[in-house]
């Protein structure tokens, strides 16, 4: 079978998500992240927190990922993640000139005080990225309600097939301690631990491909 289209003995079908379902996704990973400390660092906290959790994935989801089409998500649309593939090179980066472009929207997600410290906070996380080729896992989150059935896993697992299929590492950032013990026990390892001057701590980790 396909990939994208791979059936488990849960039910749990992944597939490829397509343009129209960034709205569903972006829902979805507002209500995963909604305590994520990174998120709530870079979000401006006030009435549109909510609004402005969605719009800080729609940007990256609609502008960047996917583009690349390695964005995934479930038939039922309860789980998202967002992986870029090792070529063309350094294609998770957001370059200067998209963010100058983008710069309405990122106002609208943090405001407009916060723009220069949230900026080179994502400019620390760059410095600190892995350098060779990989696959990275730019994002992925379950809804609350359907958590600990196993789409958390099977959006991981995707990915770490490409990566075994073509003998590249994959790479992640995260900021809990929970979401580190997720990540190991599918054999990524922490590669790092730095502070994001004023935000939380950030946690990288890889995966060897088998």
């Amino acid at each position: 079978m396909k990939r994208e289209e791979s059936r488990t003995d849960t039910q749990i079908r992944i597939r490829k998500a397509g343009y129209d379902d960034i709205d569903a996704m972006k829902r979805v990973l507002a209500r995963a992240y909604d305590k994520d400390p990174l998120v709530n660092w870079f979000v401006l906290q006030d009435g549109k927190r909510t609004q402005r959790i969605e719009k800080f994935f729609e940007v990256p989801f609609k502008y960047y990922a996917m583009k690349y089409d390695h964005v995934i998500t479930t038939e039922e649309l309860n789980g998202a993640a967002a992986w870029y593939p090792p070529e063309p090179k350094d294609c998770w980066k957001s370059s200067t000139l998209k963010n100058l472009s983008l710069i309405h929207k990122i106002i609208s997600i943090c405001g407009i005080r916060a723009v220069p410290s949230r900026m080179l906070g994502l400019l620390m996380m760059e410095k600190h990225h892995l350098k060779k080729p990989h696959y990275y896992l730019f994002g992925l989150g379950v809804d609350p309600s359907q958590q600990g059935k196993g789409i958390g896993s099977h959006l991981v697992q995707f990915g770490l097939g490409m990566c075994n299929e073509k003998g590249v590492p994959a790479y992640l950032e995260t900021e809990t301690e929970d979401n580190v013990r997720f990540y190991e026990k599918h054999d990524f390892k922490v590669r790092e631990e730095f502070m994001l001057p004023g935000g939380p701590r950030i946690w990288t980790m890889i995966y060897e491909p088998k």
